[in-house]
Order: structure tokens, then C-alpha cells, then sequence
């Protein structure tokens, strides 16, 4: 979810290479393009997230999504990059906009956050593509340029308490 700071040229460059451009050899249809390959995705889902999750629900910049699977029905909790702009929260889609997680919350409408040591609910969420990366702090707009995260899920608050 959270991609790592600290990683290599020859790694970025990796990252950077994704999958955009390539085509099947097979077909020749252009292969889905995301900003993260899922090899690093699935290494962050074993390594990364469970040491984020002692730490996402109190650092800025960080929260846990709280979300329902789809077909499972259970609550998942995955760490992500968030960002208050004005009245609405900001998440860096770091694998894309066809991440399980990003289906979920799309499905049920919202999901519930905890940043800063709050739970807040949030709805309405709204894919946004944005390669100027506007909404995102200047430094995280850095690095999101790097490995070329230009997907954002926006979301509001909702009305009442949690």
C-alpha cells in the first residue's frame, strides 16, 4: 500500500518501468497499466503493511482504511497515504484504481478511517485522475511523480458523528 522511501536506483528505475508500454506478445493488447507492480504490492502486503499498521492510525500522512470485502464480507484494514484538503480527505492510489481495497470502499459507499489517533467516516468516494498532483502536499508530490501516481480517491466526511 505504502510504498517505501528508501529503495534503490536501479529498484526505482524498476518501479518507474511498471508496465507501461509493454504489450502481450500473444495479442499485442497493451498489458493494464499501474504505478506499482503488483510483485511489490504483494512484498508490502507481507512485509510493509503489518509494520505500518502499528504506526499509520497516529503518523501524519497516514491512516488505516477500514473497508468490507465485497465478496467475503469481512473487515479488511489497509494502510494508506491521506491528506486533509479543505473539507475533503485525498488518498495516493500508489497500486491503481482497480486495487481490491479501492473496489470495496467503492462499493459500500465510504469507509472509515483512523488518522491521528481519530476514526472518521468517510463517503462519497470519487476517483480522481490528476497527473498535475495538486491535491497532495508539495513534498509528496515528489515522490508520487517518481513512480508516477497520478489515481487519487477523494472522499468527505460524513455528516454526524461517528
Amino acid at each position: 500500500m505504502v510504498t517505501s522511501v528508501l529503495v534503490s536506483s536501479r529498484l526505482l528505475a524498476r518501479v518507474r518501468a511498471g508496465t507501461r508500454g509493454v504489450r502481450s506478445r500473444r495479442s499485442g493488447v497493451r498489458l493494464k497499466e499501474v504505478p506499482i507492480p503488483k510483485a511489490v504490492a504483494r512484498v508490502n502486503l507481507i512485509l510493509t503493511n503489518p509494520i505500518l499498521r502499528h504506526i499509520a492510525w497516529w503518523a501524519p500522512g497516514f491512516a488505516m482504511v477500514s473497508h468490507v470485502g465485497r465478496t467475503s464480507g469481512q473487515v479488511r484494514r489497509t494502510p494508506v497515504n491521506i491528506f486533509a484538503r479543505g473539507r475533503s480527505y485525498v488518498i495516493a492510489l500508489t497500486y491503481g484504481r482497480d486495487s481490491e481495497w479501492v473496489k470495496n470502499v467503492q462499493a459500500a459507499g465510504g469507509c472509515v478511517v483512523q488518522t491521528r489517533g481519530r476514526h472518521i467516516r468517510l463517503v462519497h468516494p470519487e476517483v480522481i485522475h490528476d497527473p498535475s498532483q495538486r491535491m497532495m502536499p508539495w513534498p509528496v508530490r515528489l515522490i508520487l511523480r517518481l513512480i508516477d501516481v497520478t489515481d487519487f480517491l477523494v472522499l468527505e466526511p460524513a455528516t454526524g458523528a461517528l
